[in-house]
């Protein structure tokens, strides 16, 4: 992992809440895209020829970015 632990750290103080209710998914998802983009980030920084790994983590951001959104609005199939 290229982030560091103190921006580790100050992403799991933001996201502290454990997983409950229903409701609490939306916040372990913005936990996971908030890693991906912090990651991407150091990468950039760090190793920023590293273009294949920076876009997979910021393509999977979105697609959790996404998920959440789904969830929020309730677009879920109903199987037919």
């Amino acid at each position: 992992m290229y982030m560091s632990k103190e921006k580790f750290d100050e992403i799991k103080a933001k996201h502290s809440t454990t997983i409950v209710v229903d409701a609490d998914v939306g916040e372990a998802l913005a936990f996971v895209q908030d890693l991906l983009e912090a990651e991407a980030d150091a990468i950039k920084n760090r190793e920023p020829h590293a273009t294949a790994s920076i876009g997979r983590l910021n393509e999977a951001a979105y697609e959790v970015f996404s998920i959440s959104n789904e969830i929020d609005v309730g677009e879920f199939d109903d199987g037919k």
